[in-house]
């Protein structure tokens, strides 16, 4: 059940705010809940495998807005939020209203993100208009320049892990769209390629890999539904962020 005692509407400091991981506890229980009806409304279409990552981002967004609305919850869902220079948080959470929100005492204006979310497809297509390895972008973009500084950073937890995505944010989340193979093949692969990272002898960027960034045992398994959690250090001076996966079949 979701929690909705955060108020939504705040003229001035409340007498009792929510703990963070408390409002991100009900925002990650409110995925859970959303993702099966929206997964038998995309597969409606007859073609949900074969369909892109920004359509499907896109959709779910949506919808899990229109859930939001439904339940009266103290927060929304924004697709490609803005971040510094040219990049874009492909959803971000914030305040349900224009008077902002406030979560153990920090106040978030109503264009300010506390929760932010990064989907991709596995298997991620290749591009055929670019020679670059994207078979591993859930984990780390570019690969066959893993360690070049010079690369843009365009993994899905590569980009938590240099603080790019989800800046100075301690949670944030992850949402495979599973076009292809189980959920079992890919939480290998997943922690195969993050193993590959880790005993590589040359540094990646700012941030360093091991095995402590691979995802958790499942949990919170459905039918067509799982769940995984990761942890990460990231750069000196920045906070570390743990990331709940969520994984939906789409095949």
């Amino acid at each position: 059940m979701i929690s909705t005692s955060a108020p939504s509407a705040i003229t001035g400091l409340p007498d009792r705010m929510p703990s963070y991981d408390g409002f991100c506890d009900d925002i990650e229980a409110m995925i859970r809940d959303t993702l099966p009806s929206w997964r038998v409304q995309v597969m409606r279409t007859g073609n949900a495998s074969q369909m892109g990552e920004k359509d499907l981002t896109s959709r779910l967004c949506i919808y899990l807005n229109q859930t939001a609305r439904e339940q009266s919850v103290s927060w929304g869902f924004h697709h490609e939020h803005p971040q510094r220079g040219s990049r874009s948080e492909d959803i971000s959470l914030v305040p349900a209203t224009t008077c902002g929100i406030w979560i153990e005492q920090a106040y978030f204006a109503s264009h300010q993100r506390f929760y932010a979310i990064e989907a991709k497809r596995l298997p991620t297509p290749p591009d055929p208009k670019k020679e670059r390895d994207r078979e591993r972008e859930y984990v780390c973009g570019d690969w066959q320049r893993a360690h070049d500084r010079r690369k843009p950073i365009s993994g899905g937890i590569e980009r938590f892990k240099e603080n790019k995505h989800g800046e100075d944010l301690p949670r944030g989340g992850m949402v495979a769209f599973v076009q292809d193979k189980s959920f079992d093949h890919w939480s290998t692969q997943v922690n195969g390629w993050i193993a590959d990272l880790s005993t590589a002898k040359l540094p990646c960027f700012k941030a360093s890999w091991s095995a402590a960034d691979q995802l958790t045992s499942p949990s919170n398994e459905r039918d067509e539904q799982r769940e995984h959690v990761s942890s990460h250090l990231r750069p000196p001076n920045s906070q570390s962020i743990t990331l709940r996966h969520f994984w939906v079949q789409l095949s």
